[in-house]
């Protein structure tokens, strides 16, 4: 089913002919100019300077599962602003560009994107990225929160840990052929001391040609982190489609863990104002053996085989409004609604539909990890008044099969996410 959708997506086919013609072929409205949304300075001959930042303001609620045990999820309307950044941006001398944002969030300050990028010029085949940054870790965990379809990234993202961290990559990009060819090393994140002290080789790639007016997007990544520490107690898990629930109803538990191997693949197809996405991830957890020291992650658990888990997403979406989604350098970019709030319309308005899985139970002979299995349907409303500012209204229908809270008399249970997002970015 998933594959016929992709084919009718991708040659239009699932639209009747006039409006599959008007939605690809024809030209949109002319825009209104563009206008920086913050103050920019020029300094000297070589150096620019802009201010940046983002305001990402939530509420959420959960029912409450028949039959779990009480506290188990948190009840009430939980109300928080889950991002507040502040940066700067700017151009230098030689083709050098530079960013850098603090968050503050949780009642904390910490660095979240901290990076030097070099390329010659915009034609030049070789661009290097240093600093703290996402290591390589895929489309939906690496493009920017201000463009995401739905409130969270695909839980397998939290899951697997993919996170900024300290590092550098290359990326190598071929003239005239649609692709990206990137690899790097990255360490820790700058934002919690000691630990586990992680060692990551990643390497990513994307072909992103368009094909009769549809753009398309067809990438891998993969990542290998090894734990200098020699092992860690590492333990799976992820919030409920909303980050601001802080509770995990599924989870692996503490294991002792060596390193890990992440594969991904990525594909996404734009045609006019629908959009299709598909993408998922397989990690490998290489876990602390028996003859191993027994100082190794203490309090961890030891499974006596290697686990794999894995997490996917597909989703669906249209700009009832007519917008095509932006997209650029392999990432989305920003959307500009074609009758701004104010300009003689209502702004852009879309409708994503997505599932997404995570799969954190694995087995091999008599030994078993029963992380659980989640499953979410949801239905996200996204209306963008202007270029930089966007409400999302999310309802999320989550089962979860198995896992910690599992029972003999009660294996499953299914729970619902309301969750509303006001953001603003500058």
């Amino acid at each position: 089913m998933v594959m016929r959708l992709l084919c009718l997506a991708v040659t239009g086919m699932a639209l009747p002919v006039p409006l599959a013609a008007q939605a690809i072929s024809s030209p949109p409205p002319e825009l209104p100019p563009r206008r920086s949304a913050a103050p920019e300075w020029q300094i000297g001959d070589d150096w620019s300077l802009k201010l940046r930042g983002r305001i990402n303001h939530d509420v959420a609620a959960i029912s409450a599962p028949g039959g779990l045990p009480a506290g188990t999820v948190p009840q009430g309307i939980a109300v928080q602003t889950r991002r507040l950044r502040l940066g700067i941006e700017g151009d230098g001398p030689a083709g050098l560009t530079y960013k850098g944002e603090l968050e503050l969030s949780g009642n904390r300050v910490r660095a979240v994107d901290v990076a030097l990028t070099f390329r010659a010029s915009k034609t030049a085949p070789i661009e290097f990225t240093i600093g703290h940054i996402e290591p390589l870790n895929g489309h939906e965990q690496i493009a920017s929160s201000r463009y995401t379809s739905t409130i969270e990234r695909g839980a397998y993202n939290e899951a697997f840990a993919n996170i900024r961290r300290s590092g550098a990559y290359l990326t190598i990009i071929p003239p005239a052929a649609d692709l990206r060819i990137s690899a790097g090393l990255f360490a820790d994140t700058v934002n919690e001391g000691g630990g586990v002290r992680p060692l990551t080789l990643a390497t990513r790639t994307v072909w992103a040609p368009r094909v009769r007016g549809v753009q398309l997007h067809l990438g891998m990544n993969a990542a290998w982190r090894r734990y200098r520490d020699g092992g860690t107690a590492y333990a799976l898990g992820a919030r409920p489609f909303a980050g601001i629930i802080d509770t995990r109803l599924l989870g692996t538990g503490r294991l002792a863990a060596v390193s890990d191997l992440t594969l991904g693949a990525e594909f996404i197809a734009i045609a006019g104002p629908f959009h299709l996405i598909a993408e998922g991830q397989r990690l490998r957890l290489d876990t602390v053996g028996s003859g191993a020291p027994a100082g190794l992650a203490p309090g961890a658990r030891r499974p006596g085989f290697d686990p794999g888990f894995g997490g996917m997403i597909v989703e669906i979406g249209w700009a009832l409004t007519g917008e095509s989604r932006g997209y650029r350098d392999g990432l989305w970019a920003r959307t500009r609604p074609r009758r701004p709030l104010g300009r003689g319309g209502i702004g852009g308005l879309a409708v994503n539909l997505r599932y997404d899985l995570l799969d954190l139970n694995d087995a091999a002979g008599t030994a078993r990890i029963a992380g659980g299995r989640q499953q979410g349907h949801i239905v996200a409303l996204v209306w963008q008044p202007t270029d930089h500012l966007r409400f999302t209204f999310q309802y999320a229908r989550g089962r979860i099969d198995g896992g910690p809270l599992a029972r003999p008399d009660r294996p499953g249970f299914g729970f619902d996410v309301m969750a509303l997002r006001t953001a603003w970015d500058f």
